[in-house]
C-alpha cells in the first residue's frame, strides 16, 4: 500500500487500511502486513490503528532493509 507524498496526511492511508481489514477479517481472526524499517510514518499509523510488531525479516526485498511483520486481531 502506498500513498503519493502530496496526498499523505489526508486520511487516505487509513481508509485503505480500513478497507484491507474489512476484507481480511471476513475470513480470518487476524491480519498481517509488512512495513520497511525506514518507514517510520507508516509504522506510527499502523501502531495507532492497533497493529503489533510480531517479527522482523532482514533483507527480504532489499539488502540492508528489514521488514517488520505487523499483526492485528479482529475486533
Amino acid at each position: 500500500m502506498a500513498v503519493k507524498q502530496q496526498y499523505r496526511g489526508q486520511g487516505i492511508g487509513t481508509a485503505l487500511l480500513n478497507y484491507f481489514e474489512k476484507i481480511g477479517f471476513t475470513n480470518a481472526t487476524r491480519v498481517f502486513i509488512l512495513v520497511s524499517d525506514f518507514n517510520q510514518r507508516a509504522q506510527q499509523l499502523y501502531n495507532r490503528l492497533g497493529y503489533t510488531n510480531v517479527g522482523l525479516i532482514p533483507n527480504l526485498f532489499k539488502e540492508g532493509v528489514s521488514e517488520h511483520i505487523l499483526m492485528k486481531f479482529k475486533p
